[in-house]
């Protein structure tokens, strides 16, 4: 935010004050020019200087009035901040006033947002690790079954409906992971 910024931004403004008080001039011009009166050189220049005053000096209280503002605005853009809005706090007029609120409800929507994530994000990790633990119980119970195999303990019939037991538990557990993956 430079300081032509501020003038080109009322570039408008001048330029119509400046046709205004020329308009306004012209018809006064006239009006004496028809009822045979003179203006003088140095009484228009005299009109048209006072109104370029009256004007340069609004501009001039309008600039410094919002000083502190574009000042803020302009540390903002060398040193960007992720608390932005809380940084803008001298907002002068409506449309600052009216910025500083819209910057302030986007930040308290991201927030939000940011919270809701992260309360996903730990239900999601907080699931998947109970899951792993959930998954460890078949697979020590299919380690087991082979020992008992393996020392002769269990007939075929009774592993084969052990084993499948442990296989419809590892898929209700898949089941529930690949649900999850999908919300």
């Amino acid at each position: 935010m430079h300081r032509g910024d501020f003038w080109r931004d009322r570039l408008f403004c001048l330029v119509s004050a400046l046709i205004a008080v020329g308009l306004a001039i012209a018809v006064l011009w006239l009006d004496n020019t028809q009822r045979r009166l003179s203006f003088t050189r140095g009484t228009i220049c005299y009109a048209i200087g006072l109104a370029v005053l009256i004007l340069l000096a609004s501009l001039i209280l309008s600039w410094l009035r919002q000083l502190a503002w574009r000042q803020e605005l302009r540390t903002l853009l060398a040193q960007p901040s992720e608390d932005l809005f809380l940084q803008l706090q001298s907002a002068v007029t409506r449309e600052q006033q009216v910025m500083q609120s819209i910057l302030q409800e986007q930040c308290r929507c991201y927030q939000d947002k940011l919270t809701h994530y992260r309360t996903w994000q730990e239900q999601q990790n907080n699931f998947q690790s109970r899951w792993a633990h959930q998954m460890k119980t078949p697979l020590a119970v299919l380690d087991l079954l082979l020992q008992q195999w393996d020392a002769g303990e269990v007939s075929t019939s009774e592993l084969t409906a052990n084993l499948r037991e442990v296989r419809d538990r590892m898929a209700d557990g898949l089941e529930l992971m690949l649900h999850n993956t999908r919300l």
